[in-house]
C-alpha cells in the first residue's frame, strides 16, 4: 500500500509504503518503508 502517514513524530509523518503477510487470518509480518524510488523498484511498484 502507497500512501500518506500524518503524525507529529517527524520521522514517521509524509509519504509511504506499508507491506503486510497475512497468516490464516492474522498479521504475520507489518514492514513501513520510506516512499522512495529506490524502495519501489526493490519492491516491485511501477
Amino acid at each position: 500500500m502507497i500512501g500518506h502517514s500524518e503524525c507529529s513524530v517527524d520521522v514517521l509523518d509524509g509519504p509511504a509504503i506499508w507491506t503486510a503477510k497475512i497468516r490464516g487470518d492474522q498479521v504475520a509480518e507489518w514492514r513501513v518503508y520510506d516512499d522512495t524510488q529506490e524502495n519501489r523498484t526493490e519492491l516491485g511498484i511501477l
